[in-house]
């Protein structure tokens, strides 16, 4: 399915070569981006994903976009107020990320040390504790900080950091150095699962039936985008009450 994508940026002319990578990977794909400065008033009409790069303001990101029901991936611009409740975030070397062996979508069926990129960079990290519970934390170790979080996700509904606020769309982070546009093959399949589950949602579909008296009839349904179980109800809308 193709997208249509709002990239974030407070630079835009030209892109940093980090959001041109992002840019050219939506694109070649099959996906339709648009580029718009984080200090612009935001356009909603038409996105299926908002993508903040890592250069955007937090502040920006607050006011304009907490409230939108469009799936939100944010590349590195937090500590934010609902994504994490503490300021205690900070800056480390690292050349590789530990990806939990737990099947979560954001590990790409990665497992073990996987290098990230090519060279030593920046990681913007957050402490682990400060995240709300309805978190799921993918990436739970970089080098040689094995009580940070680097990736991390929100399902919509989940109860955010503030402790009040439900996420109103799938929110997702990836707290990544900069220079990813040098990432190696393990990033590109992380930030492909970050974009595909984020602009993505519980989209479930029970079928439709005409049943004659005393006979039996099936009901089934389908759904994409689900990371539990999907559960629907039939209704009875005309005919004999049994």
């Amino acid at each position: 399915m193709s997208l249509n994508v709002l990239l974030v940026s407070n630079v835009i002319s030209p892109l940093s070569a980090d959001d041109q990578w992002v840019s050219d990977r939506l694109t070649a794909a099959g996906n339709t981006v648009t580029t718009q400065l984080d200090s612009a008033t935001p356009t909603f009409t038409g996105r299926d994903l908002i993508i903040f790069c890592r250069n955007c303001s937090p502040s920006n990101l607050g006011t304009k976009y907490d409230t939108t029901n469009r799936g939100v991936l944010a590349m590195a611009c937090e500590p934010h107020s609902l994504y994490s409740s503490g300021s205690t975030a900070g800056s480390g070397l690292v050349t590789s990320v530990y990806v939990l062996a737990n099947g979560d979508f954001l590990a790409a069926g990665q497992t073990g040390t996987v290098t990230v990129t090519s060279t030593a960079a920046p990681l913007l990290y957050f402490i682990d504790t400060t995240l709300g519970s309805g978190c799921v934390k993918a990436l739970a170790q970089s080098s040689g900080l094995p009580s940070r979080v680097v990736g991390s996700h929100y399902e919509i509904g989940a109860l955010l950091s503030d402790g009040s606020t439900t996420a109103p769309s799938r929110r997702c982070h990836l707290a990544l150095p900069s220079g990813y546009s040098n990432g190696t093959a393990n990033f590109q399949g992380m930030f492909d699962a970050a974009v595909n589950w984020t602009s993505s949602g519980l989209t479930a579909t029970p079928s439709d039936a005409t049943v004659h008296v005393r006979s039996t009839v099936n009901l089934s349904g389908n759904a994409t985008g689900v990371t539990g179980t999907a559960s629907w109800a039939w209704n009875h809308v005309s005919g004999p009450s049994t």
